[in-house]
């Protein structure tokens, strides 16, 4: 399901029980003005989007927000301190916003992640990133081969569950 369409249609059905946050390919906000303006000029106030931009692909994404004046905070993603990251995104995680995480594919591959399952309750966050890598078997499991070493992951994952490991 389209992010966008989902995050618009829990907005319009009035959804107050807590944050709505929406994980979402930066090439999907293409051609998509009109959602994007009516999900900013929502009265609707605790959502995140959160768009990763990585090494620059669909780099035309930040166009459209600026198109439809959004307003958005870049941040510079560091695959080696993942956790610092979230220090700059303090500023909006109480309200309304849009993220653009930008990652450099240069600065990855040092690490991969695994998911200790002992932390692991099956809550769905790390699922909803639709990363490649990430697959519910029993309980969600990473392919360290396919794991690129973003840390995403790590960052939606809220149970502590999900750890890095470098790669030798």
């Amino acid at each position: 399901m389209n992010p966008l369409m989902s995050i618009l249609a829990f907005l319009r059905a009035g959804y107050g029980y807590g944050r709505l946050i929406a994980v979402v390919n930066p090439c999907s906000l293409l051609n998509q003005e009109d959602l994007i303006r009516e999900i900013i000029n929502t009265t609707h106030d605790n959502y995140l989007m959160i768009i990763p931009l990585i090494n620059g692909e669909c780099n035309e994404a930040l166009n459209v927000l600026s198109k439809v004046s959004a307003q958005y905070k870049v941040v510079n993603y560091d695959p080696g301190n993942p956790l610092s990251s979230l220090q700059d995104v303090l500023d909006i995680v109480n309200s309304r916003g849009i993220i653009v995480i930008n990652i450099s594919v240069n600065s990855l591959g040092k690490y991969v992640f695994s998911i200790v399952d002992e932390y692991c309750d099956n809550c769905g966050d790390c699922l909803r990133i639709n990363c490649p890598a990430i697959q519910l078997n029993r309980k969600p499991v990473i392919d360290t081969k396919a794991c690129i070493g973003c840390g995403i992951c790590q960052l939606v994952c809220s149970r502590g569950a999900i750890i890095r490991i470098k790669v030798s």
